[in-house]
């Protein structure tokens, strides 16, 4: 059962993404669109995402005989330990990501953004 909520997780996730890249452009009108290096960024990022979930979800599906099964403990995998500390140090930045991203959807908190954003140079 928690696999299927975490692939419903997933799938919403996937969504969201999506929703977010189709408004990058008008989010950031103001400011002549996205900047270059804050484009590169987000490749990187979404690609690094992406790829997470992949080796999730090819480590925790067993597919034999043109059946898929679910490992009921990914702790059976021979790298769980390297694999749990790599989730370890993504977590914390994916978060506060998703707060960044939630905390531009409200007015105000947009507006002090914006301010704190124009103040810095670079590039």
């Amino acid at each position: 059962m928690s696999f299927v909520i975490g692939l419903t997780i997933v799938a919403l996730d996937f969504f969201v993404m999506a929703v977010d890249a189709f408004i990058e452009k008008d989010s950031r009108e103001f400011m002549g669109g996205l900047p270059r290096w804050e484009y590169i960024l987000h490749l990187f990022v979404n690609g690094f995402h992406f790829a997470s979930i992949a080796v999730y979800l090819s480590i925790k599906l067993n597919i034999k005989n043109d059946e898929i099964a679910v490992l009921p403990n990914i702790n059976q995998y021979q790298n769980y330990q390297i694999f749990n500390a790599i989730i370890a140090n993504l977590l914390p930045g994916a978060i506060i990501i998703a707060l960044l991203h939630l905390f531009l959807c409200i007015p105000k908190t947009r507006y002090v953004w914006d301010n704190l954003r124009a103040k810095i140079q670079c590039c």
